[in-house]
């Protein structure tokens, strides 16, 4: 089984952050090269099923996406290699200080269809390098993104800066 957690710290608001995931997920494959080709083909409010290639390999798979606890749940379907769930959640470090940093997490959870090492421990070191790279994509945009809202006085914060 292939579990492990990836984390970086934002210094950005929890909702900013938030509101740039569905459109970075529509996206994915401007921002990482080894994404073929993507393909939305079922969406609704909480829901988006995918039809993806990443390094040659075709699947499917089902985001759900939950406001409250700011997280998305992709379920794989139809990966040749691998069955389970990833997921991605914005977890605030302190709910007392507004001003501290964000956590950005991603989670793997996923098995093994087959027990041939060869391709598969090249793939899961490629893996853990894109998602590191993802994750301080994410970080340098969301980072972006808020001091755009400071200097436009949009913060949610309510006119608290930090930086």
């Amino acid at each position: 089984m292939l579990a492990d957690t990836y984390r970086i710290s934002i210094s950005a608001q929890p909702d900013t952050i938030w509101n740039l995931l569905p459109e970075w997920l529509d996206n994915l494959d401007l921002y990482i090269h080894k994404v073929d080709s993507m393909k939305v083909v079922e969406r609704s409010a909480n829901r988006i099923v995918r039809e993806l290639s990443y390094r040659g390999t075709p699947f499917r798979e089902t985001a759900i996406f939950d406001q409250n606890s700011r997280s998305i749940r992709h379920e794989l379907q139809d990966h040749p290699l691998y069955q389970g769930v990833y997921g991605t959640s914005v977890v605030p470090t302190s709910v007392q200080n507004p001003m501290a940093p964000v956590e950005l997490q991603l989670y793997l959870e996923l098995e093994r269809r087959s027990f041939k090492i060869e391709k598969l421990v090249q793939m899961e070191g490629e893996l853990a390098t894109d998602i590191e790279k993802v994750l301080r994509i994410l970080k340098r945009m969301a980072e972006e993104r808020e001091h755009e809202l400071e200097g436009r006085g949009q913060h949610l914060s309510e006119g608290v800066t930090h930086r």
